[in-house]
Parts: C-alpha cells; sequence; structure tokens
C-alpha cells in the first residue's frame, strides 16, 4: 500500500571534515585580490560623469580602450595597490612592498630598497608582482566610440571607483571556500612576511598577510606555517653600570612561537595567508617555520 514517509534533506551548511570554512575569516580576499605581472596596459577608467573624480554604484564612468565587450555585458574594476619584490642573500632572504598612486606609480620607497638593493620597480629583476583589488562591477551600456572610449555604469561595490582604476571583462568563477590544512614544503630559515593587509604594520588572529612565496616555490592552499618573531637586541644592564655601555654590550633574544597561518590564495611568487591563531602581535619582516 501507499506509505507517507519523510527524507531529512542534508544539510547543506555543515563544514567537511578537517576543512576549514575560509568564510569565517576574510572571505574577500578569495575574489578581490589578485596579483599580475603589469597591468599598465590594462584598460582604465579615465573620467567619470559631470566631471566628477569618483564613481558609486549607480553612476558611470569612461573607459579608455576597453576591447571584447559588448552592451550588457559585466566588466570588473580592479585598483592597483602594490608592489611586490624579493630578493635572496646568502641564507637570508628579504622582500619589499612599496604602496601605489592613482597612476600605479609607487608613493614612497622604503629606504630599505637603497640599503639591500632590492627594487620594487616593475621592471626590476626583484620584482614579483603587483597587487590588484577589485573595488567594483560595472555593465557596458554604451560601446567603445569617439577616441575609443566605453561607457560603464557601475551595478556593485564597496569602494568608490576613481579615474586610473584598471577595467577588465568580468571573470569571476565559482570557489570552494573550504580549505584542509596541510605541511607546506619548506621555504628555508628565513622566509618572512612581507605585508599585512589593510594600513596596518601589525596582524592578529582573522587577519591576512602577504608572504613572498607561491607556487613556484611549490606552495599551494591549505599549506600552514608558524610564526616566529624577530630576534629582540637587550642592553645587558647587568654586566654593565654605565647604560652607554649597556646599549654596546647587547644580548640577542631568542626568537618565539607567536602564531600560525594558512595560505588560501596562491599566485606564482606571491601568497595570501590567514592568521589562524597568535599569542603576539604579529608583524612585517617575522619568520615562517613549518609546524612541528
Amino acid at each position: 500500500k501507499p506509505v507517507l514517509s519523510i527524507n531529512e534533506a542534508p544539510n547543506t551548511n555543515e563544514i567537511p571534515i578537517g576543512a576549514i570554512d575560509v568564510n569565517l575569516y576574510n572571505r574577500p580576499f578569495l575574489q578581490d585580490l589578485r596579483i599580475v605581472t603589469t597591468f599598465k596596459d590594462l584598460p582604465y577608467v579615465l573620467g567619470v560623469e559631470e566631471g566628477q573624480t569618483r564613481a558609486m554604484t549607480g553612476e558611470a564612468v569612461y573607459v579608455h580602450s576597453l576591447k571584447g565587450v559588448a552592451v550588457g555585458e559585466t566588466v570588473e574594476i580592479f585598483r592597483p595597490t602594490r608592489n611586490f619584490a624579493r630578493t635572496n642573500q646568502g641564507s637570508y632572504q628579504v622582500s619589499a612592498a612599496s604602496q601605489l598612486n592613482s597612476r600605479g606609480d609607487r608613493i614612497r620607497v622604503d629606504g630599505q630598497e637603497f640599503w639591500s638593493g632590492l627594487s620594487t620597480l616593475g621592471n626590476s629583476r626583484n620584482f614579483i608582482g603587483t597587487e590588484m583589488r577589485r573595488v567594483a562591477l560595472g555593465r557596458v551600456t554604451e560601446t567603445a566610440g569617439v577616441q575609443d572610449i566605453t561607457r560603464v555604469v557601475i551595478i556593485e561595490g564597496d569602494r568608490e571607483v576613481r579615474v586610473g582604476d584598471r577595467v577588465t571583462p568580468d571573470s569571476r568563477s565559482s570557489f570552494d571556500p573550504y580549505f584542509y590544512p596541510s605541511k607546506g614544503p619548506n621555504v628555508g630559515a628565513e622566509s618572512r612576511i612581507m605585508s599585512i593587509s589593510g594600513e596596518g604594520m601589525h596582524a592578529g588572529a582573522r587577519s591576512v598577510v602577504t608572504l613572498p612565496i607561491g607556487s613556484k616555490q611549490g606552495i599551494s592552499n591549505g599549506n600552514t606555517y608558524e610564526v616566529w618573531s624577530q630576534s629582540q637586541k637587550v642592553p645587558d644592564r647587568i654586566a654593565h653600570r654605565e647604560e652607554l655601555a649597556a646599549k654596546w654590550n647587547t644580548v640577542t633574544m631568542p626568537r618565539e612561537n607567536i602564531g600560525l597561518i594558512m595560505i588560501f590564495r596562491t599566485f606564482d611568487n606571491v601568497s595570501y595567508g590567514i592568521v589562524m591563531k597568535s599569542t603576539k602581535q604579529i608583524s612585517i619582516g617575522d619568520y615562517l617555520r613549518n609546524p612541528d
């Protein structure tokens, strides 16, 4: 006879066993950031409607040299934010990051570049990539006409679009937000954190850090590394009564294990990692180690 029965639907919200849901940490970085080797040739925002310098959702921008798109298609709008560089000096790895202005030129140069000979210029031998941050999505409303200008209306974005932002056809793809922690390859004794996302100089739990290693060094998503502090030099005020003498005779303190990071976005020579835990603030220049 016909029988009425109830089958419980599977819980699609459950996290796979052993996986970590990056959505709980910082999902935007999964799609909003990318590393490119060059961006100067990309189409760019040349102007904003009514002579403004910035545009918000619902407003139009005018893009120079945008090819291969039709009316109604979606485009992504990116902003070049930082140049990265890396070099090895003996057993030491030295890296640097420099912020970019609206033209994509470096705003300032860290003094370390002069002392170490490390250059973040896009054509230098130390250059490993430029960070591009997606700021908005737009829809083409008028294709290239006079002087190769395309009209694009901003349809989504959490930041204002500025003159100088770069534009590309929509290349978003679905992604799996679950990552399985794994032991990464040995990155050497002196591989260090290159930068911290945002404006700060220090990171804590759930912060995103940039690392000067990528798929060409064998890195893959899910690789985990311990973070060790930089050595501190302390004056020996017990052995020396005079402060000046104590400062001349410093003692190097041992490094400390201060956190754990997991890599979740990997490019050729650069990776992004999430600070899974930290016992102290993590700084630019702190060291990576394989977990015991």
